[in-house]
């Protein structure tokens, strides 16, 4: 499942290396994280369930809120994908 977390615009790599961290030292089911220059305050993250996505943003700062709801690949497909110059 994808979740879209709101965080201080600026700080998107520093979360996700803070949320890495957590993930690895509490076990949590984190799969993958997405910090994109296309969304300025926002971070991708692929979680097993909405529990481990809440979890892992508890204490975490620059962490501002979690989307209410999974967000589908469609819609952040656009951003995985390289586009020919």
């Amino acid at each position: 499942m994808l979740f879209a977390y709101r965080v201080t615009a600026g700080q998107e790599s520093i979360v996700a290396d803070l949320l890495e961290k957590k993930a690895r030292k509490g076990g949590i089911a984190v799969n993958a994280l997405l910090v994109s220059p296309r969304l300025k305050g926002y971070l991708i993250v692929e979680a097993a369930n909405d529990a481990s996505a809440r979890q892992l943003i508890t204490n975490v700062p620059h962490v501002k809120s979690v989307l209410s709801r999974p967000i589908p690949f469609e819609e952040i497909k656009e951003l995985l994908e390289s586009k020919p110059q």
